[in-house]
């Protein structure tokens, strides 16, 4: 077990000051014998991390790294109950709804009934239809973003996020509109607002633990991305913090090559904050896991890696940064070999 499971295992267990094993079992909706192992230090999925953000409260910086409240913001049985109270009272009206209906003349009411019917089941295939098209154009939109990032084409990226911005009037896939918000990070960063663009990022990182669905690729990355803007602030210490919890969490992502760049940059913050042994140990195993072309898009990484390990001069690397600066795309541009190469200096 990582020290990091043990360690988000002794907060799980601080819950219990909170709430009882068969509360959380009952409001995470987890199986009170899984709530039992946990607190007996079985190792914690990422999904029960994010039930446990999103239906107790938790705060996920506290949750992931012991820093914070324990709580990210009021969330109490007080609250649920009025939920449940909203909803009793929807369902009643629903029955009265009925009640009313039975008033009708039977052949009236079948007449009207059959009408709705057919309306309602057109109405919900043209939200459907509506809502696939909308995604397309969505999707389309967060292209042609990239592409004007790759190009520093500033302007245009404005305009198109925009248009994203209008377009989430009827989009509401929550994935799309995280990506929409990482890339507006970008532009941020590109313009050396970097604590502007970490709170972006912060939103999306604590929405992204809050969800129940599967971690996907982009959120492995914006995760990445999330730790790098960390670092580019001089938070190391929480980007450390962070970097080693989610490795950890992320473990059974190992066979995507987002889970290792991850690993780099944490072998990176390791470096940094003085763990030289350890750090370039990381550095090394989880560099050789990095395909040959994310190695190419995260050039910047890979310089310092090999600068780190001494197969590659300080000299060199500035050069071979210099000669890279003006055309790297948006994708590289999160984390600078230039920034990274502070700690070698």
């Amino acid at each position: 077990m990582g020290r990091d499971s043990s360690e988000i295992n002794g907060r799980f267990r601080k819950l219990l000051a909170e709430f009882s094993q068969a509360e959380i079992a009952r409001r995470c909706e987890i199986p009170p014998s899984n709530v039992s192992r946990y607190v007996n230090g079985q190792r914690i999925p990422a999904d029960v991390c994010s039930r446990l953000v999103r239906s107790l409260g938790v705060n996920p910086l506290w949750l992931l790294t012991g820093e914070g409240p324990l709580f990210g913001e009021p969330v109490n049985e007080a609250s649920q109950d009025a939920a449940t109270g909203l909803r009793r009272l929807l369902d009643q009206l629903s029955h009265t709804s009925v009640r009313a209906l039975d008033a009708v003349p039977r052949a009236l009411k079948d007449g009207s009934l059959a009408n709705l019917r057919r309306d309602l089941t057109s109405l919900n295939d043209v939200q459907k239809e509506l809502h696939g098209h909308v995604q397309e154009l969505y999707q389309e939109l967060l292209n042609e973003l990239i592409a004007a990032l790759d190009s520093f084409a500033g302007d245009r990226a404005d305009q198109i996020v925009q248009q994203l911005r209008d377009l989430e009037t009827v989009c509401h896939d929550a994935s799309l509109v995280r990506q929409r918000r990482n890339l507006e990070a970008v532009i941020l960063l590109d313009r050396n607002r970097q604590h502007e663009a970490l709170e972006i990022q912060r939103e999306i990182f604590r929405e992204a633990m809050a969800s129940f669905g599967d971690v996907e690729k982009p959120q492995l990355m914006q995760e990445f991305n999330f730790i790098a803007t960390l670092r580019s602030c001089g938070y190391f210490v929480e980007a450390r913090a962070y970097a080693r919890a989610l490795v950890e969490l992320r473990r059974p992502l190992e066979q995507h090559a987002e889970y290792w760049l991850l690993r780099v940059l944490g072998a990176f913050l390791e470096i940094e904050l003085g763990a030289l042994a350890s750090g370039l140990e990381q550095l090394s195993r989880s560099l050789a896991h990095v395909p040959e072309k994310y190695k190419h898009e995260n050039y910047s990484l890979v310089i310092c890696a090999h600068l780190l390990q001494g197969t590659l001069t300080l000299d060199s690397a500035r050069a071979s940064e210099a000669s890279r600066v003006e055309s790297r795309p948006a994708s590289e541009r999160v984390v600078s070999a230039l920034s990274l190469l502070r700690f070698a200096m």
